[in-house]
């Protein structure tokens, strides 16, 4: 017969950010709900701090009591729902065989590559906007170029984007041989 391994018992803390204040403290409210309908944990005890505004953000935590089956769960628990702060309360101590303990490695490596996964296809998406955002504003430029020439405030104000980072762009585009300023006022170059 198999020894049976002894639950694993942890406290941990789990840290939101956001606006408005109602948000956060709706959200965080749905996350301890749905950590108390996981099947792989039992919700022992959850206290939410009140939230506190920081430049014009709210913050504010909850400390998590909960029981999972092994370590394992508690490995995927901190990538489920990324506690700040892990407290193991009990069992004081671990004994693994390796076969056991591979397994653990395994799972951390498989979440791991998930997560490298995302984030390429996250990187990848913000590439190609990057290139769609600059090709659109480089049309938007152009156009109301079309028009004559025009002081940076006026392509500011056409454009939506403030002078100081549209003055970046503009510079590319001079450099590039698309447009020409001359004392202040930009033209399309012929």
């Amino acid at each position: 017969m198999e020894e049976e391994k002894p639950k694993v018992h942890a406290r941990v803390i789990i840290d939101m950010m956001g606006a408005p204040k109602e948000h956060i403290v709706q959200t965080m409210e749905l996350l301890i709900k749905k950590i108390d309908t996981d099947d792989n944990v039992t919700l022992v005890e959850a206290e939410t701090a009140e939230p506190i505004e920081k430049e014009s953000m709210w913050s504010l935590f909850s400390e998590i009591e909960i029981t999972v089956k092994d370590i394992q769960y508690l490995i995927g628990f901190c990538f489920d729902y990324m506690p700040s702060s892990v407290e193991i309360i009990k069992p004081d101590k671990f004994r693994f065989d390796s076969l056991d303990f591979a397994g653990v490695l395994n799972d951390v490596q498989a979440r791991l590559h998930q997560i490298d996964m995302i984030l390429k296809g996250i990187n990848a998406e913000n590439k190609l906007l990057k290139k769609n955002g600059s090709m659109l504003l480089n049309n938007m430029v152009l156009l109301l170029l079309k028009d004559g020439e025009k002081e940076i405030d006026a392509l500011a104000k056409g454009t939506g984007i403030p002078g100081d980072q549209l003055k970046q762009f503009l510079d590319v585009l001079t450099k590039g041989g698309r447009i020409k300023e001359i004392a202040g006022k930009y033209t399309l170059a012929k």
